[in-house]
This record gives structure tokens, sequence and C-alpha cells, in this order.
């Protein structure tokens, strides 16, 4: 049995919106984030005995838009049933309902249909909305859109709007609540193959194993997650094989401007322009070590989502074997490979763990200098405050060794040198030696193991 239909958290975009509703004056909302990141359910969770009206656009004709928004009023106030199909008519006229939250779901398809809209909705605002008590919400899920077409400085709405919500996937410590039946290592291995996008989280079946869910649910060719992450590419891009092979080269760890022109043959301008409509999508990031200069060119390239992440990597380069036998492919080909490739989500999910546990960093990222890495570098920039850490997730005790790299690496940073207080922190899923406890508890080293980690998971 999935989690269909499990609702987390989001108490911070509740209490935002319901904020806005108190108001007492009119509100312009605008809600937006990627596909299938939760924006419906939050809105609905919202509305719950609150008088509103819902609209999810369609994509067809304006005409057709207009005539199914006019019957979703006609659903409420049926004394609105004889107003002609207009946009600017149909809003206005819900000026005499007070407090009414009005909520139109997928606005880009209505810019898809006609750009004009955004400045129709501009005149409605002004010359209407604006003087009345109603709360306006539009949403979207085309990122892009939303940030060049409704958020934007050119945009005709740009100054209209009195709040605005770009909803994020959960972050582990919420993702987890989707598997309370499981360990903390499968826990954390589910994170790292879904990443923290609800609907996602959902297409698991918490009372299978790690490894059937991934036969199940992600290999199976009838299963929602096998195309997902190809329908949403092809939602936002028009030439998805060049981006297909730039996302596929970083997701098997070729992730510097260089190694991604080497191992895609496309031209280095094209490789530009690429990585810009995807950084643009919020499919790319690029990052750089965390004491670098924002015009440094250690830049290296990274998926920000772990499922599209984990399809690149083992679904999209083994679709022939799939269709073959998928069940034999993930045991042959994906699940032998699967701590290793959870290595680098738990890093993330450590400095997560960290700035909970130590919340006193201004400043926490990654690393590296040619071919020297260190896991975890946090900065307190008030109290010149450097954490050094590495995370381990192997099958193994952590030994010492990996402490006496640490403080050979770390020498290597620069920042402060001759002026800052230095702490060490070290991850490990399978603990750590007698030898190197020793030597944490005589030199101030903080250690986390799964045992520390699920604790300070507890709290919350």
């Amino acid at each position: 049995m999935k989690n269909n239909n499990l609702f987390i958290n989001r108490k911070e975009e509740l209490s935002f919106l319901n904020k806005k509703h108190q108001s007492p004056r009119s509100e312009f909302i605008i809600i937006y984030g990627r596909r299938r990141i939760g924006k419906t359910a939050l809105i609905k969770k919202f509305i719950r005995n609150k008088k509103a009206i819902y609209h999810l656009v369609s994509r067809e004709t304006e005409h057709d838009q207009i005539t199914e928004f006019h019957q979703t009023l006609n659903n409420t106030f049926s004394e609105l049933a004889d107003l002609k199909d207009d946009w600017e008519i149909l809003l206005t006229n819900l000026k005499k309902y007070p407090n009414l939250i009005i909520i139109i779901d997928e606005f880009q398809y209505l810019i898809n249909t006609k750009k004009e809209i955004l400045s129709r909705f501009q005149k409605i605002w002004d010359e209407s909305l604006k003087h009345s008590s109603l709360m306006l919400i539009l949403t979207g899920s085309s990122i892009g859109m939303m940030e060049t077409e409704v958020l934007s400085y050119k945009s005709p709405l740009y100054g209209r709007r009195t709040g605005q919500w770009n909803v994020q996937p959960f972050p582990f410590q919420e993702s987890r609540k989707f598997f309370k039946s499981y360990s903390l290592i499968d826990q954390i291995r589910s994170y790292a193959i879904l990443g923290g996008v609800p609907f996602f989280l959902e297409q698991f079946d918490p009372f299978l194993s790690v490894k059937e869910n991934i036969i199940e649910n992600i290999a199976n060719k009838g299963c929602v997650l096998r195309e997902e992450t190809r329908n949403l590419l092809r939602e936002e891009l028009r030439e998805p094989k060049n981006y297909f092979s730039i996302l596929k080269t970083v997701a098997h760890g070729k992730t510097t401007f260089n190694e991604i022109v080497q191992h895609t043959g496309i031209p280095k301008n094209s490789v530009n322009k690429y990585l810009l409509s995807l950084q643009h999508l919020h499919l790319l990031e690029k990052k750089l070590p965390v004491t670098a200069h924002e015009k440094s060119k250690q830049g290296r390239y990274f998926i920000t989502d772990f499922y599209f992440d984990f399809w690149f990597r083992f679904i999209f380069p083994n679709e022939t074997f799939l269709e073959q036998n998928y069940e034999q492919t993930v045991h042959d080909l994906i699940w032998p490979k699967i701590d290793e490739y959870v290595s680098f989500p738990f890093e993330q999910i450590c400095r997560e763990i960290l700035l909970v546990d130590q919340p006193v960093y201004t400043k926490i990222g990654s690393w590296w200098y040619q071919h020297h890495e260190i896991d975890i570098v946090a900065l307190n920039e008030q109290k010149n405050i450097m954490l050094f850490g590495e995370c381990k997730w192997q099958n193994k005790k952590m030994d010492k060794s990996v402490y006496e790299r640490l403080l050979e690496k770390k020498e290597l940073v620069r920042w402060k040198n001759n002026n800052r207080k230095e702490k060490i922190v070290l991850f490990s899923k399978s603990g750590f030696t007698e030898e190197l406890k020793k030597i944490a508890e005589s030199e101030n080293i903080i250690l986390y193991d799964l045992k520390k980690i699920k604790k300070i998971l507890e709290k919350f």
C-alpha cells in the first residue's frame, strides 16, 4: 500500500497563507514550484473550511479556459451564471463576496494560450480587485515561466503581488516521515533515491523493502516513476536530447564544464547555453567551494533533485536491459551500486543534521581544490570559526586514517588562516573504531553515528 494522500508538515507555508488571509486588505499571492512538489495539496489544505473558489487551468483554447472558469464559479455562485464569459467581468463580480479566496492553479497554461492575459490581470487587479477584501492566488509549475513572465521586473504583474512563495522539496527530516516503519539506513537510502518531492515519496510502498520498491515502483515499465523524469523534462525542454546527455554525464560524476564538454561531445558554446537553461529551470545547480569567491572558476554542476540524479545514473542508461528483464537488471546492475550512490546524498543529510545540532554556522557546503576534497566545511563568519567534516557511508567502521587525511587537507583551505578557530566533526554509517573514539575524546572531535543522528532527528 503506497503513501497516497499523506499530507506532511508545510507548517511554514500554511502559516504564511493564513496570515495573508487574515489581513484586512486585498492580497495577491504567487505560489510556484516544480511539478509534483505538492502545491495543489498545500492550497487545498489551506482553503479547507474557508470560503474559496479553486480553478485548475486546462491546456485548451482561451475560449474553453474562460468557459471552464465560469462553470467553476457557477458551482458555488449560481447567481453569476448569466454573466458573459470574460475574465474582467467574472473576476470583478467576485468583489461582492467578502474575504473570498480565488485560486487559479497552473496559471502558466493561461500565459501559454495568450500572453496578453498578464496585462488583463494587471488591469483587473489595479482597477477592481485591489480595492476589495478578497485574496487572489496564482500558482504555477513552470518555474522558468513563472519567474520570467510573472515575477520579473518586465512582467505587467510586477509590483502587484503582495506575497510569493517558492514551494521547495522536503528536507530529510520531513521525507523520512513517509517511511516510519523503515530503519534509519533504509530511510536514508529512500531519500537518496527519491529526494524530497512528495509525489515521488508517495510512490514507494513502506511495506516493501527499498530494493523491492526500486523493482516494482521505478524499474517496472508500467509504474509512474519509470517515465516521470522524461515526461517532466519534455514539459520544460524543446530539444531534450542534448539536455539528457548533459544530465546523464553529470549524474555519472563528470561535473566540471570541461568534463561535460568532453564526455557529451557538444560544442562549448552550446554546452554553456544548455547549462544556463538547466540552471534557470532549477534542474542543475552550479556550486563553488564554500570559501571561494563568486567569480571563481572552480565551479561544479550538480543535479538538484535526487530522483533525477538516480534516474539518469541508473534508469536512463540501462533502459535496454530494463526492457528485457527489469527485475534482473535491478538485481545485477543497480542494487549492488546503491550504497556507493547513497554516499553523496548522505553528505547533504549530514549537513542538515549539523545545522540542527550546531546552529551557529552562517555558511555551509563542501570544499575542493584540484584532487583534494572535504565533505563538509562550515563557517561562522562573525566569530571566525571554521568546521571541517568527513562523511562515510560504508560497511566498515571509520578509523583514524580518515581523521589524519582530514587534518592534512584542512591546511590547504584558505580562510582567515592566522585568526580562525577550528572544529572537527566525523559522520559514519557504521560507527568508529575504538582508537578513533579515544582520539576524538582527547581532541574534542564530535562523532556522529546513526544512533546519534536518529536521536537528533527524533527531536523534530
